[in-house]
């Protein structure tokens, strides 16, 4: 178990995980932050987090908005069927944050270096999307893996901001990798927010937000926790800033990376 302090230190992105540590503040706390639970498939669990006002984001120190987050137990197994309940829960959800209603176009934004490991989950979900834009059917469906500013010089979320004003598309979703600090969490955990996303984040290097409020359309984030704070799994301070993933990383990232592309198309799509 983490201490308080350790915990705060170490870097998470999952609204679960900050719920589960402060469990007993959450419970005074009902009208400031709502929790549910459900289970719609064998091994899939749905958590979700709303966070009604200020007084809750103060408390979980995340912005006010909706926090979903579907968990898969043994997706590291083939198992299709399994797969196949995973992508109707992340096409549903994120459904259910735009309200049920289909934008007649939608930009998907793959954030991440393609030539970091742990970091290339939003360029790899990109390659999956049923791409329609340029083909003239409806709903239309555009996407973009813009890098990051080492390789591009310039900032994330102006490139993206930009392509939203120009295209003005219904909906922006932002695919990026997450940090969490339970490594069974690891890549077959999605979290789908309607708050927008700090490109970096997950390894310490926030940037410009991506948000409804600094695009001007609805944004919904996406994402999944490739990377672990070895201070989390360790409480050891001086192991602060090191990141730990699993051996295995490649494979799993390619599994959920088509899972997450899959829901994307189908919640576009139907």
């Amino acid at each position: 178990m983490i201490d308080r302090g350790d915990f705060m230190e170490a870097r998470t992105d999952l609204a679960l995980e900050l719920k589960e540590n402060l469990k007993e503040q959450l419970n005074e706390r009902k009208n400031d932050i709502r929790v549910s639970e459900e289970r719609p498939a064998e091994d899939i669990k749905v958590t979700r987090v709303e966070i009604i006002n200020e007084s809750g984001s103060r408390i979980m120190r995340k912005p006010v908005g909706k926090y979903i987050t579907i968990e898969a137990a043994g997706l590291d197994r083939d198992d299709e069927s399994k797969s196949e309940a995973f992508i109707k829960s992340i096409s549903n959800n994120i459904n259910s944050i735009c309200s049920g209603e289909r934008p007649e176009s939608v930009l998907v934004a793959g954030l991440g270096n393609k030539n970091v490991t742990p970091d290339r989950l939003g360029p790899m979900v990109t390659e999956s999307l049923y791409i329609t834009g340029h083909t003239g059917k409806h709903p239309k469906l555009y996407s973009i893996a813009p890098g990051v500013t080492g390789q591009t010089g310039m900032e994330t979320a102006k490139l993206i901001s930009a392509l939203a004003y120009r295209m003005k598309p219904g909906l922006v979703i932002v695919v990026d990798a997450l940090a969490a600090i339970n490594v069974r969490r690891l890549a077959c955990t999605v979290q789908i927010s309607d708050t927008g996303i700090c490109p970096g984040s997950g390894v310490g290097n926030d940037r410009k937000e991506i948000s409804r409020n600094t695009l001007g359309v609805p944004v919904i984030a996406v994402g999944v926790p490739t990377v672990i704070d070895a201070t989390a799994m360790t409480g050891d301070e001086k192991l602060k800033g090191l990141i730990v993933m699993p051996h295995n990383i490649d494979e799993l990232l390619k599994k959920i990376s088509y899972i997450v592309a899959q829901g994307i198309n189908r919640a576009v799509f139907g």
